[in-house]
């Protein structure tokens, strides 16, 4: 997934295939354009969750759990990293709300809810979603984000347009368990990255 300088010098109507995990592939188009691409629907904008999220300190947790759980390779979210998110969190921000989206969301209604009281009493909200569509949208709409090892929430981040945004990340070895040389360009450099234990 990182950046090769040759890509710049593919021609025109090449057939490109890959994951193009970085921003660099599109780097220098008018940032504006890759949104558009990205928009929602006005009916999003309905939903009743939006208000608060865009009227408090919101900061969205993506948890990521499902098939990583099972599947050698990966690594789910970890409650180390998720911990140190958090105190950074408070470190910055007055008064956050936490909204958590999951694909397990049982599992963070029992691990999450301790771990945030050791340092607060800040709000805690567990989105239950219609759709992983609902969700994108949300996490694009919180002030600032805690990136699970997930593709989705970095793009939940990556489309957060608050200029002030905190953006906080794993680092690469907590998305796999394997060694990865090829990840250097894939989170963005203004994002904070936390390499904790992984037990």
């Amino acid at each position: 997934m990182d950046f090769p300088p040759y890509f710049l010098d593919i021609p025109d109507n090449a057939y490109v295939m890959g994951y193009f995990g970085s921003e660099k592939f599109w780097r220098g188009l008018d940032e504006k354009d890759i949104f558009s691409m990205f928009s929602f629907d006005v009916s999003f904008f309905e939903n009743p969750l939006l208000n608060e999220i865009q009227s408090t300190q919101s900061v969205s947790i993506h948890v990521r759990r499902g098939d990583k759980v099972i599947i050698s390779g990966f690594q789910p979210s970890k409650l180390e990293y998720i911990e140190q998110a958090l105190r950074i969190i408070h470190d910055k921000i007055s008064h956050p709300s936490f909204f958590v989206f999951s694909d397990d969301i049982a599992w963070c209604k029992v691990h999450l809810p301790p771990v945030v009281a050791v340092m607060s009493d800040a709000p805690l909200r567990f989105v239950e979603s219609e759709s992983v569509q609902d969700d994108l949208f949300l996490m694009s709409r919180c002030k600032h984000n805690i990136v699970g090892p997930s593709t989705f929430s970095w793009w939940g981040a990556y489309l957060n347009t608050n200029p002030e945004k905190i953006v906080i990340a794993p680092h690469m070895s907590l998305w796999y368990n394997s060694r990865r040389e090829d990840l250097n360009d894939f989170l963005p450099k203004s994002w904070i990255v936390l390499n904790c234990s992984a037990t």
